[in-house]
């Protein structure tokens, strides 16, 4: 595999800009292009093909990282931040209106449980159901509470499908769990969605091990003859 370096200088800075091909002769650039910023751009020198070696003190620091070598103007972090912010306020503008009061968490992002016959195009089951709204829901991309929305909405997407917590001690263990769900699959059962509210505000409850004391507290009983 081939690699071709080109200099572009610019501003007393130089972009290596490198173009993997696996097709010498046609020199055809591939999906993957990666340009890097570097003082000097002989000390780059490809490994396998697939990654570049790079001294640290041939990366420029700064401000250089802020800038878009593909506009004629040099830019800065204010500049590329300012730009970040306003793009983001004119988003909310547009979908929740110009009341900042009214931008609460959840009114775009938000959870929906989806059926497993959500697949062959059945969401009557889905929680919540079509045309009502979503359940709110804090987290996102990235973060310990994961809450990963959607590619096209902020629809929540991915998440933690249990959260479980246990600590031995010479008494036995103690453990606590949390599920996007409830205690009953049967859509019209009080437990269906019993456990939901507490795991989105992420308030594990006690999982119990003593026959005796879940029975003490226990909401129903049923009986399998």
């Amino acid at each position: 595999r081939e690699v071709e370096a080109q200099p572009i200088r610019r501003d007393e800075r130089t972009l290596l800009v490198l173009v993997r091909t696996d097709r010498p002769a046609e020199r055809e650039v591939e999906q993957m292009r990666r340009r890097v910023v570097r003082l000097d751009p002989v000390a780059a020198t490809a490994v396998d093909g697939d990654r570049d070696v790079v001294a640290h003190t041939q990366l420029v620091a700064g401000d250089v990282y802020w800038d878009d070598p593909m506009t004629p103007e040099v830019e800065n972090k204010y500049g590329v931040m300012f730009e970040s912010l306003e793009t983001a306020g004119n988003f909310l503008v547009g979908e929740l209106g110009a009341d900042q009061t009214q931008w609460a968490w959840g009114r775009l992002h938000g959870l929906q449980l989806s059926s497993d016959l959500s697949t062959f195009g059945i969401s009557d089951y889905d929680n919540p159901a079509p045309g009502e709204p979503l359940f709110a829901n804090d987290g996102g991309l990235f973060t310990v509470d994961v809450a990963n929305p959607g590619t096209a909405d902020f629809v929540q997407t991915a998440g933690p499908s249990t959260r479980f917590v246990c600590e031995a001690s010479p008494t036995g263990p103690s453990c606590t769990i949390q599920l996007p769900g409830g205690q009953s699959g049967d859509i019209n059962s009080p437990y269906y969605e019993d456990l939901l509210f507490p795991y989105l505000a992420n308030q594990p409850m006690p999982l119990v091990f003593d026959i005796d004391e879940a029975a003490a507290n226990a909401e129903e009983e049923v009986t399998f003859e």
